[in-house]
């Protein structure tokens, strides 16, 4: 049975900013195992740590700032986070990813609270309040932050729910300025801290972040994403959304590979279905998984013929069977491509919803599907 991270809870904008240049992104990583006065965590400052480097190493981060364990008073937290405020630290063009990992208390009042290593018990004052986390937040000059909570009673961030307006292309969410929150639990909710390596929340936002092909990507769709697949095999539902009054307007954080290039980091995909874009839109050229023979009908007991089984499902058009097929495999050596198959099938639901729903054209949804197709190809091409 794995710990959970919690304690207590009884145990319309006028004119938006458009800005010209990308400034930096910094991360601030805040990491707790080591408590004092509570129950120890086993992957808090892990799940902090591999994010970060995950972050720092594929995509264009350029600074970091991590706080773990004796470091993570009340003090220091505040302080850190109140550094962000001066415009010598960051600039009005830059970006903050800021990553909290460990307990969280819910007072009898519904109010939020991080936990800090020292915190002492029935001691209110010694925990860092939700509403401090927000004011900091809303005082800070740059063009995003992004907040993402991963402790108990994480939910009560947010104070109420907002809808979204238009769908805007990730340029344009990058250039507006955001202010967002992604939580691994609602207000009511205790969450894992897990058994093996990770939480069940950082595991899944690993793998997309590592699985993620796109030059840039929104938060909104990477938060769908890992919430679908965090409910799908945990009792947690996760949150995600703009915070209240802390001077969002509109626009969201945007991951974006190093190796980023306008134009080439897109997957070519070619369809002859209309799209909503502009007229001038050029054509592609799609790009066909390798046809391999289907495997006879035999039980699969080798990554082997895993691997031909899986390929001649996709090079059929039968993309989810082919997921499915890793996923409910007992092949002891690929525990990990079972892991990765479960977010590829949450990538796939989640698409599937998006046509049923009209917020996706055509070619994206093609798009996303090829990309889909290759990290399944992928997955299983090294199985022998």
């Amino acid at each position: 049975m794995s710990l959970t991270r919690s304690i207590g809870f009884d145990e319309e904008q006028s004119a938006t900013p458009i800005f010209s240049t990308m400034g930096k992104k910094h991360i601030l990583g805040i990491g707790v195992n080591a408590y004092t006065h509570w129950r120890k965590l086993n992957n808090a400052v892990r799940d902090m740590e591999d994010i970060t480097s995950l972050l720092m190493n594929r995509y264009d981060f350029a600074a970091s700032t991590l706080i773990k364990d004796q470091d993570a008073t009340r003090d220091r937290i505040e302080e850190e986070l109140y550094r962000y405020t001066d415009e010598n630290v960051l600039g009005p063009d830059d970006s903050l990813f800021i990553y909290y990992s460990g307990h969280g208390y819910l007072d009898k009042n519904k109010r939020g609270y991080w936990v800090p290593v020292g915190a002492q018990k029935d001691k209110i004052a010694s925990y860092f309040p939700n509403s401090r986390i927000k004011e900091i937040v809303a005082d800070m000059k740059c063009r995003h932050v992004l907040l993402v909570s991963d402790s108990c009673f994480s939910g009560s961030l947010f104070t109420r729910t907002r809808g979204g307006g238009e769908e805007l292309v990730a340029l344009d969410y990058e250039r507006r300025m955001s202010r967002w929150a992604i939580c691994s639990g609602r207000e009511d909710q205790e969450v894992s801290d897990g058994s093996d390596g990770n939480s069940p929340f950082a595991k899944a936002l690993i793998q997309e972040l590592q699985l993620n092909n796109f030059g840039k990507i929104n938060i909104s769709r990477i938060a769908e994403i890992v919430t679908t697949i965090t409910r799908s095999n945990y009792n947690q539902l996760p949150a995600f959304g703009p915070l209240q009054d802390t001077g969002d307007m509109g626009g969201q954080f945007v991951f974006t590979l190093k190796d980023y290039k306008p134009g080439v980091n897109e997957m070519p995909v070619a369809t002859t279905q209309p799209t909503r874009g502009d007229s001038g839109t050029q054509p592609v050229t799609r790009v066909q998984p390798e046809k391999t023979e289907p495997t006879v009908a035999m039980a699969i007991t080798t990554p082997k013929q895993l691997k031909s089984a899986v390929l001649a499902l996709i090079a059929d058009g039968k993309t989810l069977e082919g997921i499915k097929l890793v996923i409910t495999s007992d092949i002891p050596s690929i525990e990990n491509e079972r892991d990765a198959a479960i977010l590829l099938s949450g990538r796939w639901k989640s698409l599937e919803r998006e046509d049923q729903n009209g917020t996706i054209d055509a070619r994206d949804l093609t798009i996303g599907r090829n990309k889909i197709n290759s990290a399944l190809s992928s997955l299983v091409g090294n199985f022998s």
